[in-house]
């Protein structure tokens, strides 16, 4: 089976780190031809013989991988890929944070619509996504992480039988043991992980510090990615001087895999206090390290917490530092956590989750094989809300393809 990837090959980037290590479970049972999204602007003509070669091509998708100036080139890629399609979706919402909801723009009138036009051609990304969406990314497959994900996709226009859960992978760390309990010997050790960007709350993690009764030491394992995210990182600094932290309070910047496994074997647990969120590989780490994680409540977390493996408290200061400190201390909390996180990073590590994607890359080119011409028309038609017209020599099929799910339970 050949089968070709698209994701970015940019080192500071969390999908990029993802496919790699996807790609290095998948090469056992599959040759993977890698390719940039960037080639799909630079020299789309050679991208698509390269990826027509294959038998399936699996895309990791962000807009802006696929957008120069005002033009979408994922639509221009997927019209003219000739062999099936699976898109892995990482950032799923409803209404996309920071950005004014579309949805908002009420009525009908000329005004609405001036006014939904001038949106669109503001927000770019959201357009792309909003319009891809909506022809289920001409995908024969669309897989998101989450179960809460399925609604909202579905919702901006998926159909439903293309939409599958293939949670987000945990990358195992050998020889990693669960953090001692803390005791009043040495100060506890707190940790936060990815990149720091406006999607955590600042106000509340520095409030909870505040609140500690325990010695404490805190480390950001991580820095910003984009440029634009220098003054919210120049804004933290600025509070740790302010409340004369420098000794115990550190961001590390971007870490290599190793320091950064060795800076998380360090902390005693992770805090995860997201305002926004659609998947996490930061969370992923933190599993895959048996760090304790607490956290506070949106979607993504709160169904995680229904399998056991985080500890989920109110957005509260008090609330949560004194949750921190029973998390550090209380062993009769912390065994049965762990033990489910063991249990969770044994059922979706990289190479348990490959063999599922595998299942999928199967299922799809076999039934591709078995009527291939009227499938993929199929496909694309009903992608723009049209069905395949019977013609000579090709039987007419539904536009829906079933292929055999790889989701194995609802949710994670």
């Amino acid at each position: 089976m050949n089968i070709a990837w698209i994701f970015p090959h940019q080192e500071k980037c969390g999908i990029a780190a993802y496919s790699r290590r996807y790609i290095d479970a998948l090469k056992k049972a599959a040759a993977i031809t890698c390719i940039d999204p960037a080639a799909c602007i630079s020299d789309l003509a050679a991208t698509l013989s390269t990826i027509n070669h294959c038998e399936l091509v699996h895309i990791q998708y962000e807009p802006s991988y696929f957008i120069n100036g005002r033009r979408d080139f994922f639509t221009d890629l997927c019209e003219k890929i000739n062999i099936p399609i699976v898109v892995s979706l990482h950032e799923v919402y409803r209404s996309f944070p920071d950005v004014y909801p579309r949805e908002t723009i009420t009525g009908n009138g000329p005004i609405a619509f001036l006014r939904r036009k001038r949106f669109d051609r503001r927000h770019p990304l959201q357009t792309a996504y909003r319009r891809n969406a909506s022809r289920s990314f001409n995908a024969h497959a669309v897989l998101i992480h989450h179960d809460f994900q399925r609604a909202i996709v579905i919702e901006q226009g998926c159909r439903t039988e293309v939409v599958s859960i293939l949670p987000q992978p945990v990358p195992l760390f050998s020889g990693i043991q669960p953090p001692p309990p803390w005791n009043e010997g040495r100060p506890l050790h707190i940790a936060a992980l990815g990149f720091i960007n406006p999607h955590f709350d600042y106000n509340l993690l520095f409030a909870t510090l505040e609140r500690f009764a325990m010695a404490w030491r805190f480390t950001w394992i991580g820095g910003i990615r984009r440029v634009e995210d220098t003054p919210l990182l120049e804004t933290i600094f600025a509070r740790i001087q302010e409340k004369r932290w420098t000794g115990r309070f550190s961001v590390t910047g971007w870490l290599p895999d190793d320091e950064f496994r060795m800076r998380l074997n360090h902390a005693d647990l992770v805090c995860a206090f997201f305002t926004a969120r659609s998947s996490s590989s930061s969370l992923a780490a933190a599993f895959g390290s048996l760090r304790p994680v607490i956290a506070t409540p949106i979607p993504l977390t709160e169904e995680l917490a229904k399998s056991g493996v985080l500890h989920l408290l109110p957005s509260d200061p008090d609330r949560l530092a004194e949750g921190i400190g029973d998390l550090a201390t209380q062993e009769d909390l912390r065994s049965p956590l762990i033990a489910n996180v063991k249990a969770y990073c044994r059922d979706n590590s990289f190479d348990a989750l490959s063999k599922r994607l595998l299942d999928l890359y199967h299922g799809i080119l076999q039934t591709e094989r078995g009527s291939s011409d009227c499938i993929f028309l199929n496909r694309r038609a009903a992608a723009f809300g049209r069905h395949c017209l019977p013609s000579a020599g090709l039987p007419s099929r539904p536009p829906a393809i079933a292929y055999p799910p790889i989701n194995g339970t609802a949710g994670i």
